[in-house]
């Protein structure tokens, strides 16, 4: 759903409290269960979601020059 809502919207009001809802959700009630679809969702996201949300999925950004941010899978 937030990927259908980060792409159909230009602005994105209440990030962090959406990130804060995502994060809550993840530790009380699913857990590892889904990691590979967040990770290929998170992949997906704008920039500053993709930042917000790094610690919830297996993914690292690393941040380039000008705020660009490139998404590569860690394993291990």
């Amino acid at each position: 759903m937030l990927l259908n809502v980060d792409k159909n919207c230009t602005v994105l009001q209440y990030e962090d409290t959406i990130v804060d809802l995502c994060y809550h959700m993840k530790y009380m009630y699913v857990g590892d269960s889904i990691r590979s679809e967040t990770d290929r969702i998170i992949t997906q996201l704008r920039p500053s979601l993709q930042l917000k949300l790094r610690y919830i999925s297996n993914i690292n950004i690393d941040h380039g020059s000008g705020g660009t941010s490139s998404v590569t899978s860690s394993t291990g």
